[in-house]
Formats: structure tokens, C-alpha cells, sequence
């Protein structure tokens, strides 16, 4: 959003947050004009597609100062012993934090609290030292790069989250060029750079927005 900023001054980014199934509703009736998800796990209503950006990792997540961030090799008895903030069944996330557990060879954990908020969930990794909670790295990346969060264990490729976009077809009387240039500013952050750039500019020019 900060290099959309620099590059369109004048524009103003209302930013909305919430479960995805509550949010492509409004995407479809034109309150929204692009959402930045995970895709490929909901069917899509008619006139919205969806395009890759970039795949995201789930990681075991712990604050600097958790007695497990100097551990060189964890054992599954350190996890199971663990305080863990994890989601509740029905949130998005769950089945690629169950997943991960399968890869770290233990079965799901009790969580002393469950949670979908991501925001609680970075405050009590930052507040606190005995949290531990597996989350996408991506919605952590300042955190990890300025060493107040490290990751503890990497979940297998099989369990990378896509990440993209969802947009709207619609007709050429709607175009917003703004949109465009805030989809360019976020394909330039991606790392490495995405293959299929060319193919995201061209829908949206389909979609005229």
C-alpha cells in the first residue's frame, strides 16, 4: 500500500478486512474492487476470477525471547509441551495448521487459546514468550525481518498456501486504472517475481477495472 501511495498520491485505499466468504459478496455487487486472498479453495460466483501472485509458507512462529528460539533442533516433545495459539476448526487456516502438525510428526496440540485474530495473535507473540502459533510467514514478514519473531520449523511445500488475487468482470464503463497500478506495485514485491505478471495485467484490462 505504501508504494501504491508514493506512485498514486492523490488516491485514497479504504483497506477492508474479514473472512472471504463475507468479503466476495461485496466484491461482487462493485463495494469492492479486488481481493487479496488465498485462492483455489471456494467456488467463485459467476463474473469474479482469480489469478496467482505468489505461494506463502506456514511456520511455527515464537517470539525471540520463547526458550525454544535458541534450540538448533526441536524435538516433537518440545512442541507437545508448548503453550500454542491455534484456530478454531472452522477458520480458513485450520486444515494447513493440522497439516503442518502432520509434518512435525505430532497430532494436534490443545490450545490454551484459539483464535483466528491476527492481530491477537502478534501481540501475544511479542508480549509474551511462551507462545508458539503456526501461522502464513508473509502476514509476519516485518516482524521476522526485524528478529522480533523467528521461525521455529517450515511446513513442507505441500502445504504452501496460493496466494492472489480476485477480481471482478466487469464492464468496460468501470475501468479504474488505479487498481491496475496498485496490482503492478503489488507483483513488484513479490520474491522472486512472479512469471504469470502479464497474465494478471491482461485480466484486469479484461475486466475493465
Amino acid at each position: 500500500i505504501g508504494r501504491f501511495g508514493e506512485r498514486a498520491p492523490t488516491c485514497q485505499v479504504i483497506v477492508r478486512e474479514g473472512m472471504k466468504e463475507d468479503l466476495i459478496p461485496l466484491l461482487s455487487n462493485g463495494e469492492l474492487d479486488v481481493l487479496v486472498c488465498r485462492i483455489g479453495n471456494t467456488e467463485l460466483p459467476s463474473g469474479l476470477v482469480e489469478e496467482l501472485i505468489y505461494h506463502d509458507t506456514m511456520v511455527v512462529l515464537a517470539g525471540h525471547q520463547h526458550p525454544l528460539a535458541t534450540r538448533r533442533r526441536l524435538q516433537p516433545s518440545d512442541l507437545l509441551a508448548a503453550q500454542w495459539i491455534l484456530p478454531p476448526p472452522d477458520a480458513e487456516p485450520y486444515k494447513d495448521v493440522a497439516a503442518t502438525f502432520d509434518f512435525l510428526g505430532i497430532g494436534m496440540p490443545t490450545p490454551k487459546i484459539q483464535t483466528a485474530s491476527v492481530g491477537l495473535i502478534r501481540t501475544l507473540l511479542l508480549g509474551d514468550p511462551h507462545w508458539l502459533a503456526i501461522m502464513p510467514r508473509d502476514m509476519f514478514r516485518s516482524d521476522i525481518r526485524a528478529r522480533r519473531l523467528k521461525v521455529l520449523s517450515e511446513a513442507p511445500k505441500s502445504t504452501h498456501r496460493p496466494m492472489g488475487l480476485i477480481l471482478r468482470r466487469s464492464a468496460a464503463s468501470e475501468q479504474k486504472p488505479q487498481l491496475t497500478l496498485f496490482i503492478d506495485s503489488l507483483v513488484a514485491l513479490t520474491n522472486p517475481p512472479i512469471k504469470n505478471v502479464e497474465r494478471v495485467r491482461e485480466w484486469t484490462k479484461e475486466a475493465g477495472t
